[in-house]
């Protein structure tokens, strides 16, 4: 990490497992001192009163009622928030942050993101919002995006599905997998669209994928098939995440670029991971 204050981090979503995981990546960032947590984290209704204890840090559930009645400075002042919470509370949590002008990195997916940039865009804060934060897929993602401006209809006659694997507790398809199949459908494609994608959530599929036993109830896999009717064309990729770590360190990277940049000159603007590795 580069600079030479700590970044203050608001975590939203503990104790669930990836806000967690942004925890403990934090807690051992190889430059000391590099991020302090406030005590304090965005919860549910129903862990009112309660308090969480992780990795040495003790936290206060806030819940949604709770919460008008913070003072961000009385914990040391500006923040930066990573939301890992859920799709039911992402835009509650940003119209929070936006009313405090707390800039935010938004790692949760399945929300309405066109109201996040609504809301955003009418503040005086800005956020990094992004359905996949691991560095090497936001490349990919990248070339996919300059590919289909550069050749756009180059994969015409060719079907497209995506099979993409991801622990139980996600419910809704993975967003790599649709930010991929507007790519295709731009490079022409066939089929290129929610429809072609499948979703395995069943732990025996999953192992007949090659996920292994220990990471069942962490990790991102996606199978990229493209073939041509007649079957003599076929292409394709294959990602494998296993564990939370990569996603972790790309919102603490996310979470350093808005740090640097919490002034007027970013007010109103919706960065997305691209931004982050460019800056």
């Amino acid at each position: 990490m580069s600079g030479h204050h700590a970044v203050s981090l608001l975590l939203a979503g503990l104790p669930g497992a990836m806000c967690r995981e942004v925890l403990a990546a934090a807690c051992e960032c190889p430059a000391p001192g590099a991020f302090r947590f406030l005590p304090v984290t965005l919860t549910s209704e129903g862990r009112r009163g309660t308090s969480i204890s992780i990795h040495g840090h003790r936290f206060v559930a806030l819940t949604p009622s709770m919460r008008d009645g913070f003072a961000l400075e009385s914990f040391g002042g500006a923040a930066v928030a990573v939301d890992f919470s859920t799709p039911h509370t992402a835009v509650d949590n940003a119209r929070w942050y936006c009313a405090r002008g707390i800039p935010f990195v938004m790692g949760t997916t399945g929300f309405d993101r066109r109201e996040v940039e609504r809301l955003v865009s009418a503040s005086t804060t800005c956020a990094v919002v992004a359905a996949n934060m691991a560095a090497p897929l936001v490349a990919l993602q990248a070339a996919l995006e300059w590919a289909a401006g550069e050749f756009p209809g180059a994969l015409a006659g060719l079907r497209a599905s995506i099979t993409e694997s991801h622990q139980a507790a996600k419910r809704d398809k993975s967003g790599t997998a649709r930010a991929w199949m507007r790519e295709l459908a731009r490079l022409g494609a066939e089929e290129a669209g929610e429809a072609g994608i499948s979703s395995v959530r069943d732990p025996a599929r999953q192992r007949a994928l090659g996920v292994p036993e220990a990471h069942l109830g962490g990790h991102a896999l996606h199978d990229v098939a493209l073939e041509s009717a007649a079957g003599d064309l076929a292409l394709g990729w294959r990602t494998r995440v296993l564990g939370r770590r990569v996603y972790a360190e790309g919102a603490l990277r996310a979470a350093v670029f808005l740090a640097a940049r919490a002034d007027a000159s970013a007010a109103g603007r919706v960065f997305t991971m691209a931004d982050v590795l460019r800056g």
